[in-house]
């Protein structure tokens, strides 16, 4: 009876326990050899103690702790802790939320705040770094435990996300837009082949599949470049590029599209434009969105006519169309995803080529502007700083 009794005791005493618990919790993880790493930034060496205590005892390794901004960013480059716990208040001139923006921009390592401080002010500004989590001093262990197992979860979850996402794009260039590009390329051909035989509808035929492989293939390069964008994996190879280059590549890749709608496309480059900054291929995707739109909302017998030229240290580029032109109300809302003009619905897109060519543009350090009138046209502006003489 007395081992009956002292077996039940002692099967009670540790489901009742806490610390018991906690402790099965820590030798269940160092039996699955879990090594996540947490980097812990506080400036009160009592609490910061208390705090390595802690985390050691739920399973986890530490690094620091450390008191600063600067010293936070070092052992977070040195070490790549996969999560940080963060104090508002720190020594030297930079803060933790501060810190943790610049964690999150340079290392992708989530952040959860440790801090006495709740403030509105304090509040608004820690949401702008995307925390994981936000814990008011004093702290009970069950919460700081339950914050961070769901900080690391949810993070390793959006890791798994962004893969597969990577994924996709990998598979829509690779298992779509590259056949499509091949299939392009031979239309061509025979197109060039069939007219010069004086076969012109097959040529007209050949001619609109052309027209409809480019559509399509435009449409798969902006999924993609939304996604790249949203995800922030926009890879950016940044040179020295001429826009001029640029934009007549572009105008040869619609000029048949043009003529199949009877419009005319035109450009008038100026000569010797300095040279810019940016990436080759985006300002391609920029340019080849704004002058397909216009070509898109363009009636038959219109023109579309680019334009370059340099003012003061800037280049400016006008996208000009003699279409129905925007309302004053739909222009604050052109650039956003998904957007399309309801007195044109019927016209074919995925409402992501302004969306795309605004964040492509600002990421190179350029900004883009839209004037229109209705019943003339519309003319976009895509402005970029000059690269320095010299450089």
């Amino acid at each position: 009876m007395m081992g009956i009794s002292n077996g039940g005791s002692r099967e009670y005493s540790d489901r009742a326990d806490p610390s018991n618990l906690q402790n099965e919790a820590v030798r269940t993880r160092r039996s699955t050899r879990v090594t996540d790493k947490v980097l812990i930034v506080e400036d009160e060496k009592i609490i910061a103690m208390e705090l390595e205590q802690q985390i050691k005892q739920l399973g986890y390794d530490v690094i620091g702790p450390v008191a600063s901004g600067a010293a936070a960013l070092k052992n977070a480059e040195i070490a790549r802790p996969d999560l940080v716990l963060m104090d508002i208040r720190l020594e030297g001139p930079a803060d933790g939320i501060e810190t943790a923006e610049a964690i999150r921009d340079r290392f992708d390592i989530p952040v959860i705040y440790l801090t006495a401080h709740a403030d509105d002010m304090t509040i608004q500004r820690a949401k702008m770094t995307e925390p994981l989590g936000y814990l008011l001093k004093p702290w009970r262990e069950h919460e700081l435990q339950a914050a961070i197992t769901v900080a690391l979860h949810k993070h390793k979850t959006n890791k798994a996300l962004e893969q597969r996402q990577a994924d996709f794009l990998a598979m829509l260039t690779h298992d779509i837009q590259n056949p499509l590009q091949l299939v392009l390329g031979y239309a061509d051909v025979l197109a060039e082949d069939l007219n010069s035989n004086s076969l012109d509808q097959a040529g007209q035929l050949l001619d609109q599949m052309r027209d409809n492989i480019l559509s399509t293939s435009d449409l798969v390069g902006n999924y993609s470049t939304a996604l790249a964008i949203e995800g922030g994996r926009l890879p950016l190879v940044i040179e020295q590029v001429q826009l001029n280059e640029i934009i007549g590549q572009v105008e040869t890749r619609y000029a048949a599209e043009a003529a199949r709608r009877g419009l005319s496309l035109q450009t008038k480059l100026a000569d010797n434009l300095p040279l810019v900054e940016a990436d080759a291929l985006a300002l391609e995707r920029v340019f080849a969105n704004l002058i397909h739109n216009a070509l898109k909302f363009t009636p038959p017998g219109g023109q579309v006519t680019v334009t370059s030229s340099r003012i003061g240290e800037t280049i400016l580029v006008l996208v000009r169309d003699t279409g129905p032109g925007i309302t004053p109300e739909e222009i604050p809302a052109l650039f956003a995803k998904y957007w399309r003009r309801k007195r044109h619905s019927y016209q074919s897109g995925s409402g992501l080529g302004l969306f795309i060519v605004k964040s492509l543009v600002e990421a190179q350090g350029g900004r883009v502007e839209v004037e229109s009138t209705l019943g003339m046209g519309t003319c976009f502006k895509v402005i970029f700083p000059c690269l320095p003489a010299g450089q």
